[in-house]
């Protein structure tokens, strides 16, 4: 029988140290709880943008230039990630802006005076954006559109555009606006895109896997990402596209409202061409435009069916399968943003892809397991005891 003192002697020092370790969790948790969902946004655009943009980039970077440090590298390629990110993201609300104000000219003024200041530019540029929020709503009455809760969110991302004094108000009141966030989730982005790869190496090998087994998780992980984002999220945004285009030139449509309503309506399973075209041609044939409303129908469920097609080759040749992909994307970007609002649009998306990543590789585990096992029966009745006659 061990000595009870013995054994409190050999186990306090473990006991100590995982107190220890959940005190400072616990403590870290309370700091950064203020901020934790800038900080989820940025590790999630980090988990989407590593594997399509980051990890591809690092590669061309070491091919142009193979004397650059590993550390350098890596920097540069999470420094053009993010521009490519927040280029886009600002390409996105200068074209918002454009189908707002109608003139490339008053939008590129109207920015200069907003980063100025200007108060009138901003009640001006806010009415217009929810002139076009109202003619989105009477085009698509479906569209649950609150414009009486867009005018705040406007006023408060149109005013501040001085990220230098916001984010000192924010450190000294604690109260920022989406610009402090997006500032947090980008700073989180960048640094998870330089050094994400060493953590996840960390991470893996912390898990009962061999070097075999790892390898296979990562490239489980970056196919369902590549999945995602060029199969799902590129067909989303290429079907949104062209049913703006159609839409602009039959019936002569808005096609930046259509194609923003275009882009989330084609996560809809087997309905999103229907949500678009619907609505649209119904308008055209009150009017007594049949041959324009029939075609627009015409070519927006073509267009549908055939970037379905061509998604699907994208997501067979990355070696996935399909199972039900769509739909859980779907599902989770609406519940994120009923949950977690615009951020659920990124964060719904990486749920997916982790739940399932997880799920496949423990499957096939599962079933490595179940073929081994049935590959050594053979060998165990033929070496049991053989019966004597």
């Amino acid at each position: 029988m061990s000595d009870p003192a013995e054994t409190v002697r050999r186990w306090a020092p473990h006991v100590t140290a995982w107190l220890l370790a959940a005190l400072a969790l616990m403590a870290l948790w309370q700091v950064l709880a203020p901020i934790h969902l800038p900080i989820f946004t940025g590790a999630a655009l980090a988990i989407l943008a590593h594997p399509v943009l980051c990890a591809p980039c690092d590669r061309l970077l070491h091919r142009l230039f193979p004397q650059f440090a590993g550390r350098t590298r890596r920097l540069v390629a999470a420094a053009a990630t993010s521009l490519t990110l927040a280029g886009g993201i600002a390409a996105l609300a200068v074209l918002l802006l454009w189908a707002a104000l109608g003139s490339i000219d008053l939008t590129l003024g109207s920015l200069w005076r907003m980063a100025l200041g200007d108060q009138a530019t901003i009640q001006q540029l806010c009415d217009r954006l929810i002139a076009a929020a109202a003619d989105l709503h009477r085009l698509y009455p479906a569209v649950p559109l609150d414009v009486d809760r867009l005018r705040p969110l406007l006023e408060d991302l149109l005013g501040r555009t001085r990220v230098g004094p916001e984010l000192l108000r924010f450190l000294v009141t604690g109260t920022g606006g989406v610009l402090i966030e997006l500032v947090l989730a980008g700073i989180t982005m960048f640094y998870l895109l330089a050094h994400g790869p060493r953590l996840a190496h960390r991470l893996l090998a912390l898990l009962p896997l061999d070097r075999p087994g790892r390898m296979e998780m990562r490239r489980r992980f970056r196919a369902e990402v590549h999945a995602v984002v060029a199969g799902s999220g590129g067909r989303a945004l290429a079907q949104g596209i062209a049913w703006g285009l159609l839409a602009w030139a039959i019936a002569g449509f808005n096609p930046v409202l259509v194609g923003a309503i275009g882009v989330v309506a084609a996560l809809l399973p087997l309905i999103g061409a229907a949500f678009i075209w619907l609505p649209l041609a119904s308008l055209l044939a009150s009017q007594g435009r049949w041959t324009e409303a029939v075609c627009l129908a015409a070519a927006c469920q073509t267009a549908a069916w055939l970037l379905d097609h061509l998604s699907n080759r994208v997501v067979k040749a990355l070696d996935v399968g399909q199972d039900g992909r769509g739909w859980l994307l779907f599902l989770a970007v609406v519940g994120g943003i009923l949950a977690y609002g615009p951020r659920g649009v990124v964060l719904g998306p990486v749920v997916v892809i982790i739940g399932l990543t997880l799920t496949k590789f423990q499957c096939r585990i599962l079933r490595a397991d179940h073929s081994a096992a049935a590959s050594m029966e053979p060998i165990r009745r033929s070496s049991g005891p053989t019966r004597l006659q």
